[in-house]
């Protein structure tokens, strides 16, 4: 009979050391929301000047500057490209936004990107790493590698809306440093992927 009582002791303290489904699952979720909102964080920002010349369709032009969440690093490139859509006659426009995908050099920054955009004053853009114009029609096929989003306020000789769809090519980075212009709100995304890292 003793043995009986404590063979059944020895399986109820077997059985509430083992976690429960429950338990067992809740590691798991808490990863996976962990992942979602480190995914969800850019890996840097770019703010640039932009400018075009022309109507249905046009040759454009700018420079950008990019801060890296990955590194700290500071970079600058210039671009140029052709775009299709309604330009304005001559027109010009700044602009932010986050980028996602780039590496700790923002070396893969540069080359060939395809975006659209659009706006009447305020308006959006946004865009992908792609082949450029130099690869002839593949060259504007999208590879996600990098991909940025944004939003600018421009203006047009002609007034009203302008944008459409482009494809540019960008320099080789002019690194400007660790952490120049970098803003709180840079600085604060910087830390988050660094604990996430």
């Amino acid at each position: 009979m003793q043995a009986g009582v404590v063979a059944e002791e020895a399986a109820e303290a077997a059985q509430q050391q083992q976690p429960t489904a429950q338990q067992a699952q809740r590691p798991s979720i808490v990863k996976r929301v962990v992942q979602k909102v480190c995914g969800s964080i850019p890996s840097g920002r770019t703010e640039g000047i932009s400018g075009g010349i022309g109507g249905v369709g046009s040759v454009v032009g700018g420079v950008e500057v990019v801060v890296n969440y990955n590194s700290g690093q500071t970079s600058a490139f210039a671009f140029g490209g052709l775009q299709l859509g309604w330009n304005g006659g001559v027109s010009g426009s700044i602009y932010s936004g986050f980028v996602y995908g780039l590496n700790s050099s923002s070396s893969n920054y540069s080359g060939g990107f395809t975006g659209v955009n659009g706006g009447a004053g305020l308006g959006g853009f946004a865009a992908s790493s792609s082949g450029g114009i130099n690869h002839g029609p593949s060259g504007f096929v999208p590879t996600g590698e990098v991909q940025a989003a944004g939003v600018g306020l421009g203006i047009g000789l002609l007034g009203g809306f302008s944008g459409g769809v482009n494809a540019t090519n960008y320099t080789n980075p002019l690194q400007l440093g660790k952490f120049a212009g970098f803003t709180p709100v840079d600085f604060l995304l910087y830390a988050a992927k660094q604990v996430c890292e």
